[in-house]
């Protein structure tokens, strides 16, 4: 296999680098990266020397610490020597240093150090692909639909009202429900026509516009592509006031929608169908680890685990399954369920770091690596990345929902329940919901409000009855109100769901919040009952 392209970074930078790959082999060229492409034993130089010579185009990932680096200023010597075509991208705002600017002369500059990385891949995408001589939309030129994930159809949203300027807000819809579902990386998205569906569209979304005055009604479905059932359907009502902002509202609900709905028709697939491939193993896995979280059985968690290692074995750049064991190692972690729940948050982070090593930039891989931090106490680093989770995908209300937990955990009680609302209101319905209900109810313990932190409890409890952080939570509140009898039951069912939990927290093996204050208030309420 020719690798058609080069990419030059520091080790600093390799999580950029990555990122910029993914995207490039998306659109079906193959890269030469560091340290991927060099065999185990091999020489290291001789090895770069070999990529560089193999490829047709370098891609510079310039920043302070490339600048800086003698080997990437090799890597850039030997593509001048063997006249390959470079492409420097821009990462961030490091002037350039002269000996480097010696051989980039006036190379155009791609600028991608504004905003976060992903943004800007679809134009440096392009640019290789004139650099290779391809067409303009490199991503045409890639099979539509890739194999190992589900695809989802989008059909132009229809015009109902009659009226043309409608049509350019129904188009709209379309190109940002496009857009934002592709930020899903375990989606392939591809575009459907007017009356009919792209080729290989495994599910099928359509919908439409309505406006009446200043009202408009945006109406969404997604179905299955093969069979025609309906698998989820919602409606929008709203006021024109801000025509984008509806746009965005209307676009961000549907994205999250259709994400989650996909998510479980793949499960319900894959489990009706024995599928014993390695995305099939991993949708059975994480079917496995919902009903076990659901129903408060560690057997199906620990199923699940195995399940989702034997896909990794299979496969060891899987992603899901990779998450699937990080999320089932979270669960034993706070239930204290397994052989040995006080190294479960290692068992999470070895996921992790091998999921950062395959997509770094994935909001899952993104989401995880933030949780086990605040789990294990290193809350600024936690809630970072959950932020960086949510600007890659601001659409996964899982990642919304844990970054306003983990902001709760820390007392910042105030992003956390605008995060935590913000999740509810993007998916109402979402499997996770528990999780900005928990986050609203710790974010209102934190500032002393507990007659409103014990209702969030209830919800969240309702949600999830199982999980035991929430029931702690509300055994709290109940004491510091002086609810002795409802704090009485909420304690006996901690202690029937999760025996060990007490004594772990007490012991600080699980961290519910940062401050000891809170910490403190938490452990008075559970002892006070």
């Amino acid at each position: 296999m020719t690798r058609r392209v080069f990419i030059s970074h520091s080790s600093t930078d390799h999580a950029a680098a990555d990122a910029l790959r993914v995207a490039l082999e998306d659109a079906g060229w193959s890269c030469w990266i560091a340290p991927r492409d060099i065999a185990p034993g091999s020489p290291w130089a001789a090895s770069i020397m070999a990529g560089i010579a193999e490829a047709e185009v370098l891609v510079l990932v310039h920043s302070a610490a490339s600048s800086a680096s003698e080997m990437v200023l090799r890597e850039i010597n030997a593509a001048v020597d063997g006249r390959k075509q470079l492409i420097p991208v821009r990462i961030d705002a490091a002037p350039v240093r002269d000996a480097m600017q010696f051989y980039l002369g006036a190379t155009h500059w791609l600028d991608a150090s504004s905003g976060p990385l992903d943004r800007h891949l679809a134009g440096i995408v392009a640019a290789v692909a004139e650099r290779l001589g391809l067409p303009a939309q490199p991503f045409a030129s890639a099979p539509a639909v890739l194999p190992d994930r589900p695809a989802v159809a989008v059909l132009p949203f229809q015009n109902m009202s009659g009226e043309g300027d409608q049509a350019y807000f129904a188009d709209g819809i379309t190109e940002d429900v496009i857009t934002e579902l592709s930020r899903f990386r375990f989606l392939s998205v591809i575009a459907g026509t007017s009356g009919s569906v792209a080729p290989g569209g495994r599910y099928v979304l359509q919908g439409s516009v309505r406006k009446a005055g200043e009202r408009v009604r945006v109406s969404a479905q997604l179905s299955d592509g093969a069979t025609g059932a309906h698998l989820w359907a919602e409606r929008y009502d709203r006021t024109l006031e801000d025509i984008f902002a509806v746009q965005e509202e209307v676009t961000r609900g549907v994205v999250s929608a259709v994400a989650g709905a996909v998510e479980l028709a793949e499960i319900a697939r894959a489990r009706g169908a024995g599928d014993d491939t390695t995305p099939g193993l991993a949708w059975r896995a994480q079917g496995l680890m919902a009903d076990g979280v659901g129903s408060g059985q560690a057997s199906l968690v620990l199923e699940a685990i195995g399940m989702a290692r034997q896909a990794v074995a299979a496969d060891p750049g899987s992603i899901a399954a990779l998450n699937v064991i990080a999320w089932s190692y979270l669960t034993c972690h706070l239930h204290r369920w397994g052989p040995a729940p006080a190294s479960a948050l290692d068992d999470i982070w070895r996921a992790a770091e091998q999921m950062q090593r395959i997509a770094p930039l994935d909001h899952r891989t993104l989401t995880i690596c933030g949780i086990v931090r605040t789990m294990r106490g290193q809350h600024e680093r936690g809630v970072a990345d959950l932020r960086r989770a949510v600007e890659s995908n601001p659409n996964a209300s899982q990642s919304l929902m844990w970054l306003a937990a983990s902001e709760a955990m820390a007392g910042e009680s105030e992003p956390a329940m605008v995060h935590a609302r913000l999740g509810m209101r993007l998916n109402g319905r979402d499997a996770w919901i528990g999780i900005a209900q928990l986050a609203m109810a710790m974010a209102e313990f934190c500032a002393g409000r507990f007659a409103e932190a014990a209702g969030w409890a209830a919800l969240a409890i309702q949600s999830e009855p199982g999980a035991p952080v929430r029931r702690a939570v509300m055994v709290a509140c109940c004491a510091h109100l002086g609810e002795v009898e409802r704090a009485a039951r909420q304690r006996a069912e901690l202690d029937t769901i999760a025996p060990e939990f007490l004594a772990s927290l007490r012991r600080g093996e699980i961290a519910v919040f940062r401050r000891p204050e809170d910490m403190a208030r938490l452990l008075e309420g559970v002892e006070l009952a």
